[in-house]
C-alpha cells in the first residue's frame, strides 16, 4: 500500500496500491496487483513470494526473473524507480475512492497524477523496493493546502 493520508497504515478510499498494467490492455486486475508486489519484492532482493518466510527453489528463480524484468525499467540504475521508470512498466496508482473494494478503470491513475487526502493531488517521486519505501511529493489542490494536512 501507498500511505496518502500518512496515518502508518493503509486506509480504505484515502490511501494508494501501486501496481503495474503487466499486459498494457489499458486496466489493472487482481492478479496484476499481486504480480506488481512480487515484481517490486524481487526488484528488492526478496525472494520470498507469497511471505511464508521460506523462500523455495522455484520462488528463488521466479524471483531472479521478476528482479532482471524490473531491472530493465530502472534507466538509471540507482535500484529504485521514479515516476518515469514506474509509468514505463506500466505502473499506476489506485485508489479505491468509493471503498467498494474493486478498484474501477476511474481509480487507477498515473504516478504522475493521483488523489491523496483532502483535494491534494501527488507525484510519485522514487518507490525504492529494497528499503520497501515510496516517496511521495505532496501538492494542494486548486483550492489551496488540504485542511487534512496532506
Amino acid at each position: 500500500g501507498l500511505d496518502l493520508n500518512n496515518d502508518g497504515r493503509y486506509t480504505r478510499g484515502r490511501d494508494g496500491v501501486l501496481a503495474m498494467d503487466l499486459n498494457r490492455d489499458g486496466r489493472v486486475t487482481p492478479d496484476e496487483i499481486e504480480g506488481s508486489r512480487e515484481r517490486l519484492k524481487a526488484m528488492g532482493g526478496n525472494f520470498d513470494l507469497n511471505g511464508d518466510g521460506n523462500t523455495t527453489l522455484c520462488e528463488r528463480m521466479k524471483g531472479s526473473a521478476y528482479q532482471r524484468e524490473m531491472r530493465q525499467y530502472d534507466s538509471d540504475g540507482d535500484g529504485r524507480l521514479n515516476a518515469g521508470e514506474f509509468a514505463r512498466a506500466g505502473g499506476r496508482v489506485l485508489v479505491d475512492s468509493n471503498r467498494d473494494g474493486r478498484f474501477q478503470p476511474w481509480e487507477q491513475h498515473s504516478p504522475f497524477n493521483f488523489p491523496t487526502g483532502g483535494f491534494g493531488r501527488g507525484r510519485i517521486n522514487y518507490i525504492d523496493p529494497f528499503c520497501g519505501h515510496t516517496s511521495v511529493n505532496h501538492r494542494p489542490g486548486p483550492w489551496g493546502p488540504s485542511p487534512w494536512g496532506c
